[in-house]
């Protein structure tokens, strides 16, 4: 289906899949949150409705490392973008002139029409995340460090890990699952061409 999305609808669903992000914390990305020094990316809100807020959640506030294929994808898709300064939207849209990113419903119509081409049937926008939670588990990654990753509230997560920088172990986890989601299909796009 990647292959089918238009930009910046790919490196979007990239970046959802490889950081187990909310449509929403994507959509409100602005270019002053990816740090391409440090190969970092912090969420701070989210958009719904296209009104932005703070994120869903106080432990959904976070700053990840970027896998080095997301960070290259990023640099692109800045390098093409007409709206390419620091207060500007990642994914700002064209239609609204960049003042506003592309709607959750621009989002949903272009993943329906990929997904129709590639032939895989219905992909919402949150299957990214459900992927992504599925790979933690399918790489070995620990509880307490998936946890950390999904940003999930609970009242077992009572610690204060707000705004905090993951350790090792979530940096190691990132690059695994950016590696599935660039290049874990190799193989089987290699027997569908034989």
């Amino acid at each position: 289906m990647l292959k089918e999305l238009h930009e910046p609808f790919a490196t979007l669903s990239l970046l959802c899949l490889c950081h187990g992000l909310r449509i929403s914390e994507a959509l409100a990305l602005r270019w002053a949150d990816v740090d391409f020094l440090q190969s970092r990316i912090s969420i701070n809100r989210g958009i719904v409705m296209q009104q932005v807020d703070g994120c869903k959640t106080r432990g959904s506030a976070k700053t990840f490392s970027l896998a080095g294929d997301l960070l290259n994808r990023l640099v692109s898709w800045k390098q093409v973008s007409q709206f390419g300064s620091a207060d500007d939207w990642v994914f700002a849209s064209p239609f609204q002139l960049g003042k506003l990113p592309y709607s959750y419903t621009g989002v949903r119509q272009e993943l329906d029409r990929a997904a129709r081409v590639a032939g895989i049937g219905h992909v919402s926008t949150h299957s990214f995340r459900h992927s992504y939670r599925s790979w933690l588990t399918q790489i070995g990654t620990s509880l307490d460090v998936t946890r950390n990753l999904m940003r999930h509230s609970t009242i077992a997560m009572t610690m204060d890990v707000y705004g905090a920088l993951l350790g090792n172990d979530a940096t190691e986890a990132i690059e695994k699952i950016a590696q599935l989601a660039f290049h874990g299909n190799r193989a089987q796009t290699e027997r569908e061409s034989r």
